[in-house]
C-alpha cells in the first residue's frame, strides 16, 4: 500500500503542477451574419434559396491548456428568415438556425499578451428550422418550397479573431467566422426539376467579453 502511494503522490502532483496553470474562459456575444446564399435553377428560371442577413447571439465556454493552442466549445443562435429571389420576385418565410460546434484556436502569442490574435479551425452541427405553416401556391415553387419544419446539417467552422485583455479576468473578444454546411433541402425543399448548386455559407462576426478564471 506505501508503495502504491509512492507512486501516486507523484503524479497526483504533477497533475496539480499542470492545471495550476491553465485557464477556463467563459463569455457571450452578439454580431451579425451574412449568407451567401445558393443558386437554383429549373429550366430557363434561375434564382437564390438561402437566409436572409441578421443578427445573431452567442455563448462560449473554452479551455486554455497550452501557450498556443486552445479549445472552445461555441453556441450561436442566428436570426434569419427563410427566403428564395429570382429578379425582382422575393419570398420569405420564418425561420432561424441555431449552430453548436467545437473549434481549436492556434493563437499567434502567448498567454501573457496584451492582444491575441488567433486561426480557429472546428467542426459541429447547425439545426435549421421552417417556423410558420406552409402556404399554398407559393411563389416561385418552379425553384423550391418553404416546409415548417426541422433540420440538422454537419457544419464546418473556419475563421480568425483577437483577443484584448483589461483587468486580470476580462476579455474583449473579435471573432469572424465562416459557417459552411450542406443546404437544408428539408426546410426549403428544390422542385423535383430544379438543381441546387453549392453549399451554404454563413459568415458571421461576432463582439463578446469573456472572462477568464
Amino acid at each position: 500500500m506505501h508503495g502504491l502511494v509512492r507512486r501516486i503522490l507523484p503524479s497526483l502532483f504533477a497533475l496539480g503542477l499542470t492545471c495550476s496553470g491553465q485557464q477556463w474562459e467563459i463569455g457571450g456575444a452578439a454580431g451579425y451574419g451574412i449568407y451567401r446564399n445558393v443558386a437554383v435553377t429549373s429550366g430557363t428560371l434561375s434564382g437564390t434559396a438561402g437566409f436572409k442577413h441578421g443578427m445573431l447571439f452567442s455563448a462560449v465556454a473554452g479551455h486554455h491548456p497550452y501557450n498556443r493552442l486552445s479549445g472552445e466549445f461555441r453556441y450561436t443562435f442566428r436570426d434569419g428568415d427563410i427566403k428564395i429571389t429570382s429578379g425582382s420576385t422575393k419570398v420569405g418565410f420564418r425561420g432561424d438556425a441555431h449552430a453548436l460546434h467545437y473549434d481549436a484556436l492556434l493563437h499567434a502569442a502567448s498567454k501573457n499578451s496584451l492582444i491575441r490574435p488567433f486561426f480557429a479551425f472546428g467542426g459541429g452541427m447547425k439545426v435549421f428550422r421552417g417556423n410558420e405553416p406552409e402556404r399554398a401556391g407559393q411563389p416561385l415553387s418552379q425553384l423550391a418550397a418553404f416546409r415548417e419544419t426541422t433540420e440538422i446539417k454537419p457544419m464546418l467552422s473556419v475563421g480568425a479573431g483577437a483577443a484584448a485583455s483589461f483587468g486580470s479576468h476580462m476579455r474583449l473578444r473579435v471573432d469572424a467566422r465562416d459557417y459552411i454546411t450542406p443546404f437544408p433541402t428539408k426546410v426549403i425543399e428544390p422542385n423535383p426539376r430544379a438543381r441546387l448548386n453549392g453549399a451554404l455559407h454563413d459568415i458571421v462576426v461576432l463582439i463578446g467579453i469573456s472572462g477568464v478564471f
